[in-house]
């Protein structure tokens, strides 16, 4: 399978009341999102024809837990240091030193503590993958940071959106806060009720 290019889509830190911060890293920028998500609920991060990775969102965009499905066998993962099985269905787990690589068919994830969650990064991630990481990353592949007359904007599927350095967060933002849901659409999209 062809990899996307090894960037990538951080989702992490910091809830902004209701609305969670979700980082992608374009161009070498770090652009922050913003979009209501709703907490201690699985949504679907990564889903591609042999796996499924759910994550239970916490206040600070990290994770209570992540539950792999693949094959008939399933995995739930609540901390870095419990010591895993090496494979859930078709899907590797390595661990090392509290972090955890978990490698499917379409994707590479690394699970490390972060406050008081699971951080997840995204290392490795194929355009075919859906889920809300599948949706960070074709924002990453498919834009570009373009400055003009002296201001930045995104440039994504044609459109340009305004940014503005946000000095508080260390990354840029969109200077009106609907641009961040008109690009990544209502994330309930990704919610998982079935589990």
């Amino acid at each position: 399978h062809r990899w996307s290019r090894d960037i990538k889509a951080v989702v992490s830190t910091q809830s902004t009341g209701e609305k969670v911060e979700l980082k992608v890293e374009i161009n070498k920028k770090t652009i922050c999102l913003e979009s209501p998500m709703q907490l201690d609920k699985l949504y679907t991060l990564v889903d591609s024809d042999s796996a499924q990775v759910y994550g239970g969102l916490l206040k600070d965009g990290t994770f209570s837990s992540l539950v792999i499905f693949s094959g008939r066998s399933s995995l739930t993962i609540t901390n870095t240091t419990s010591r895993l099985p090496k494979k859930v269905g078709s899907v590797t787990i390595k661990q090392r030193n509290n972090k955890i690589i978990v490698t499917g068919d379409l994707f590479k994830l690394a699970l490390q503590p972060q406050n008081n969650g699971i951080g997840v990064q995204t290392q490795q991630i194929d355009d075919e993958v859906l889920g809300l990481l599948g949706l960070l990353n074709s924002v990453s592949e498919k834009s570009e940071v373009v400055n003009k007359s002296r201001k930045t904007f995104l440039r994504y599927k044609n459109v340009n959106y305004k940014l503005e350095r946000s000095k508080k967060r260390a990354c840029f933002k969109f200077s009106n806060n609907k641009h961040s849901e008109a690009i990544i659409g209502s994330t309930s999209q990704f919610l998982e009720n079935e589990i």
